[in-house]
């Protein structure tokens, strides 16, 4: 049946991996919200408790369910954590490029610099750092 096909390129992990995004932004988010409304912390305070909470709940979620990774972890972690700082960096460019070279609206920037930052992060996951030798 062709619902069965399994290809290389999208497997279960891409389902988990969108969810655990969307698990992930509400989760974040809740944190920056929580952290203003009810501790009065300051925008960046606030954000960076919002992006450590999300990175370190995106990483657990997706070693353990996305990828059933049962590698070293503090090699992984470490992995991670330059995939995210490479990932965010081409997303800038892409959202800076695309306003300043070519005239797009901020807010349509912000969204199609989504689109790499999603692309190098699942595929990095998936090739880099969560791969089985097995």
């Amino acid at each position: 049946m062709l619902w069965r096909v399994k290809s290389s390129f999208f497997d279960y992990t891409t389902v988990r991996f969108a969810m655990v995004g969307g698990i992930n932004t509400i989760a974040g988010l809740s944190t920056i919200y929580i952290a203003k409304w009810f501790f009065s912390l300051d925008d960046i305070t606030s954000n960076a408790l919002g992006y450590a909470f999300g990175f370190l709940l995106s990483f657990i979620l997706n070693k353990n369910w996305t990828f059933k990774f049962y590698g070293a972890w503090v090699s992984a972690l470490t992995k991670f954590l330059l995939l995210v700082c490479i990932a965010y960096l081409v997303n800038l460019t892409v959202v800076l490029t695309t306003i300043y070279t070519f005239a797009i609206n901020s807010y349509v920037a912000q969204a199609i610099g989504i689109i790499p930052y999603t692309l190098i992060f699942y595929f990095g996951c998936k090739r880099l750092i969560f791969f089985k030798n097995s």
